[in-house]
Order: structure tokens, then sequence, then C-alpha cells
């Protein structure tokens, strides 16, 4: 796996991406500004993002890019790895 997917992984594991919902909580950006970009009116978190955004969520998860897919990840933040 490149470096580059390993430090994305990680970052996404420890909730550390620049998502809306981090960005809101560290003061960098205003409480109104938390929503998704795609416009569907939920908070942007990672999670979202990722697994249940109707737009992201299947553009990641049909990533050729990626050795990994969103249900591996939920898998992980959870902590029922194989």
């Amino acid at each position: 796996v490149p470096l580059k997917v390993s430090i994305f992984a990680w970052r996404l594991l420890q909730d550390r991406l620049p998502t809306r919902a981090n960005l809101v909580s560290r003061g960098i950006l205003s409480t109104a500004a938390h929503h998704c970009v795609s416009g569907c009116g939920a908070v942007e978190s990672a999670q979202h993002l990722f697994l249940s955004c109707g737009t992201f969520g299947p553009l990641w998860g049909s990533s050729s890019t990626t050795s990994f897919h969103a249900t591996h990840l939920a898998c992980l933040r959870v902590g029922c790895v194989d």
C-alpha cells in the first residue's frame, strides 16, 4: 500500500481528516457551515462522506485506487477486523 494511502487511512480512522464537522469543532468554521458540500443537508463527517452520503459514498466505493472498501473501514472503526 502506498505511504500516502496508509496515511490517509490512518487519518480517516483517527477522525483527523479536515471535514467540515472537524473544522467546526476546532473553531475554524462557523457552526452554520458544517453541512455536507453535496447539499444533502447532513453534517459533513468522515463517516458521512465515506459511508452514508448519497453523492460521495458511491464514488468512494467504486474507486479503483484503493485496496479496501467502505465496509472494511466501518468495520475497522468499530474494531471488528478479522
